[in-house]
C-alpha cells in the first residue's frame, strides 16, 4: 500500500511540474517577440566587404545614421574593378583607415568580396 501511495505522489509531482513548465512557456510565447528575434530598430549599420581570415573592411566610414565610424577602423578606399555590388565578383581593395568619416589609404591592396 505504501508503494502505491509513493508512486501516486511521484506521478502527481511530475504532472504539476509539467503544468508549471507549460505555463511558463505559454507566458514567454505571448510576449511581443521571441528570444530568437533581434530588434535592430534604431541601429546604425554600415556596409562591409569581406577579406581573408574572416575579417571585414568598412565600405564607407559613415553609418546609415550619418555618424562617423571609429577612427582607425579598417576601410576600403577604392576597388578594382569598380564595385558593382555583384556577390560573385572578387575585387582588389585598396585598404585604408577611417579618420573623421573619411577612408585614408595606407597603400595596401587586399582581395575582397561581398556576401
Amino acid at each position: 500500500m505504501a508503494f502505491k501511495a509513493c508512486i501516486t505522489v511521484l506521478a502527481a509531482v511530475y504532472v504539476v511540474q509539467n503544468l508549471c513548465v507549460a505555463h511558463v512557456d505559454l507566458d514567454l510565447d505571448s510576449g511581443s517577440s521571441s528570444s530568437s528575434e533581434e530588434d535592430y530598430e534604431g541601429s546604425c549599420l554600415y556596409p562591409i566587404l569581406h577579406i581573408a581570415n574572416n575579417k571585414s573592411l568598412a565600405l564607407n566610414c559613415t553609418s546609415s545614421c550619418g555618424d562617423n565610424l571609429n577612427d582607425t577602423m579598417p576601410c576600403v578606399n577604392a576597388t578594382n574593378p569598380t564595385l558593382n555590388y555583384n556577390t560573385t565578383n572578387y575585387y582588389n581593395c585598396t585598404v585604408g583607415l577611417c579618420n573623421n568619416g573619411t577612408c585614408h589609404s595606407n597603400n595596401t591592396v587586399q582581395l575582397c568580396w561581398l556576401e
